[in-house]
């Protein structure tokens, strides 16, 4: 009996760690990241601030209208080709897992310094950074995908 509590005890951790890993590597990046740096919403602003960067938002058109970061651009298809490879790129989308997509083709595909926002546009709203609308307004509005991810914005306004 106590070998089976030690072995789940044993398996929840081990699973623990995993999720762990997971949420700090990235979904897709989890086993290879050497390009892709996973930054916090501070770290990000600092360094817009102090370096010329693309930005992408890798999220829809209509998530994009309801606000993004000031200065992106709305990823589409076919535009990486028109990129700098040495050229700092930020991305980001509601939560990190589109981004997180994009960031490892970006490695694949040889870009050098590859910036991703941890914990998405959710995360930079919650921790009271600047978005603007597509008129280049202030707003707190966040398209949160669905409501679901809606429970983790705590400082904004969430938009379905």
């Amino acid at each position: 009996m106590k070998r089976g509590k030690y072995l789940l005890i044993s398996l929840v951790l081990l699973i623990a760690l995993f999720l762990f890993q997971v949420y700090h590597r990235g979904v897709y990046t989890i086993f290879n990241m050497e390009k892709v740096k996973r930054i916090q919403p501070k770290e990000a602003l600092s360094l817009l601030k102090d370096n010329p960067i693309t930005i992408l938002d890798v999220r829809d058109e209509i998530e994009y209208t309801v606000s993004h970061l000031k200065g992106a651009v709305r990823y589409e298809e076919g535009m990486l080709d028109d990129l700098e490879k040495n050229q700092p790129i930020l991305v980001y989308c509601t939560v990190s897992l589109r981004s997180n997509k994009l960031a490892k083709r970006l490695q694949k595909q040889g870009f050098n310094q590859i910036y991703e926002l941890k914990n998405g546009l959710i995360g930079w709203s919650n921790a009271n950074m600047p978005m603007v609308d597509t008129q280049n307004s202030n707003t707190d509005e966040v398209h949160v995908y669905n409501r679901f991810f809606g429970t983790f914005l705590k400082k904004g306004t969430a938009v379905y």
